[in-house]
């Protein structure tokens, strides 16, 4: 999902929230623009979902250690980690909601790790791994301003694994009747009137 600054992404994703809440589903939203997600290596951040889950959920329950996320298993110990979470809360699936999607991104991160080296091809090769796998335990949003991420083809010598795998969604802009809509109601509780001609301008 991507869009415009301030045109109205993260109301976009409490509905998707809620909506996930009725399926049964449960969710969580990693804020990349946040220094303690994007400084992260690749495998420091999928460890540091999984127990962001179990925190934020309260769970007891004992997930694996942190070595066991080396690059080489970080995959396999994130997908086996949520399965563990998944059965506990005894939800139908998580949903993985990546807000500000290109401080992660190849060409657009705000850490050099994600930019220079192979953390953004890794994470998304884990994330796809996972996400592909039979009876999957979750599902993943990507949300941002900068849709490079999805567009991309290749990624050092290897496909981009988020090319061609996900759908990708453009929010639109206000058309003249929903742009008068919205002055109107801001305006009325201020006491300003605006006319046709501003509207357009607007």
């Amino acid at each position: 999902l991507f869009g415009l600054r301030r045109s109205g992404k993260t109301s976009i994703i409490y509905g998707v929230q809620r909506a996930i809440v009725t399926r049964g589903g449960c969710s969580i939203v990693i804020d990349c623009q946040s220094p303690s997600i994007h400084q992260r290596r690749l495998n420091d951040l999928l460890y540091y979902i999984v127990n962001q889950i179990k925190e934020q959920n309260r769970l007891s329950i004992n997930l694996r250690k942190q070595s066991t996320y080396s690059e080489v298993h970080a995959a396999e110990s994130f997908l086996n980690d949520l399965r563990a979470l998944k059965n506990r809360m005894k939800a139908e699936f998580f949903a993985l909601i990546f807000d500000e999607i290109e401080r992660i991104s190849i060409g657009t991160a705000s850490s050099q790790h994600w930019n220079s080296e192979r953390d953004f091809l890794l994470f998304w090769q884990a994330i796809r791994f996972g996400f592909q796998t039979s009876e999957s335990p979750f599902t993943f949003l990507i949300v941002g301003t900068n849709p490079s991420a999805v567009e991309r083809l290749k990624v050092f010598e290897s496909d981009n694994p988020l090319f061609g795998n996900v759908e990708k969604r453009f929010i639109p802009m206000f058309d003249q009747s929903q742009v008068k809509d919205m002055i109107n109601s801001l305006g009325s509780v201020m006491g300003v009137n605006f006319d046709d001609h501003s509207v357009a301008k607007l």
